[in-house]
């Protein structure tokens, strides 16, 4: 069971670095956009907020992995309550520069004067994300090399030595 959880966790932390990844490699051909082309681009986004269930799941997962091995497999809980730590910084950053940018402009369907510093917000707070995400992985696979199941006891059966 708990391989089982240690995988779905290393497949959440995989899946939450593809929308990371993607900003990353975005940033620099979006930052040299004009207006225009950027509020255009930035329609591409719509209903990726669904990545945010895997975020909550993810930090609950790991959370508990941490809890769990807390007395066991020190090493590992170690890994997993960094790995839950550095998502929860990721979604601090969200709601701090991300989300008030995706509010001010409607989610880039309004104009705004101030866009420009909106979309410094916007851009650099998914580049912080994705660096926190990556060292999540890290942090979760770390978990998952070190940890050791107990070993199993065996059952005595009655009247079998």
């Amino acid at each position: 069971m708990m391989r089982a959880l240690v995988l779905i966790s290393l497949w959440l932390g995989a899946l939450l670095l593809i929308p990371s990844g993607a900003h990353v490699l975005e940033m620099p051909h979006k930052l040299a956009m004009d207006r225009a082309a950027y509020f255009s681009a930035q329609q591409m986004y719509l209903g990726w907020a669904l990545f945010g269930l895997l975020i909550v799941l993810k930090i609950i997962l790991d959370a508990v992995l941490a809890f769990v091995w807390r007395r066991t497999s020190r090493l590992a809980a170690c890994g997993a309550l960094i790995s839950a730590a550095l998502i929860g910084c990721g979604l601090i950053v969200f709601f701090v520069w991300v989300q008030p940018a995706n509010i001010a402009t409607s989610n880039w369907a309004t104009q705004p004067s101030d866009w420009v510093a909106l979309r410094q917000n916007w851009e650099y707070g998914h580049l912080a994300i994705a660096v926190l995400t990556a060292l999540s992985f890290c942090g979760i696979s770390y978990s998952a090399i070190t940890f050791r199941p107990a070993p199993k006891t065996p059952h005595r059966h009655a009247g079998i030595e």
